[in-house]
């Protein structure tokens, strides 16, 4: 079978997931991230996004995991 392909609906695209752009600073939620585009060093927004935006698989930041509840044996009995 063939590999899904990612569509552009799949992520939102912001310079938090861009692979030319790192954390400023040791956060863990950054407000800046650093454009490293160019060879220039650029401050932006984490939610900003340019048209050199190119996505990352690794700087994405995922969902936490939902706990699924047990039932009890007794709720299932007919006693």
């Amino acid at each position: 079978m063939g590999a899904k392909k990612r569509r552009e609906e799949d992520y939102v695209r912001c310079c938090g997931t861009c692979e030319h752009s790192k954390f400023a600073g040791d956060d863990e939620y950054p407000d800046t991230v650093i454009c490293m585009r160019g060879g220039k060093e650029k401050e932006k927004e984490i939610d900003a996004v340019c048209r050199r935006y190119s996505y990352d698989l690794l700087k994405r930041t995922p969902f936490r995991a939902v706990d699924i509840p047990t039932l009890a044996p007794e709720a299932f009995s007919l006693d």
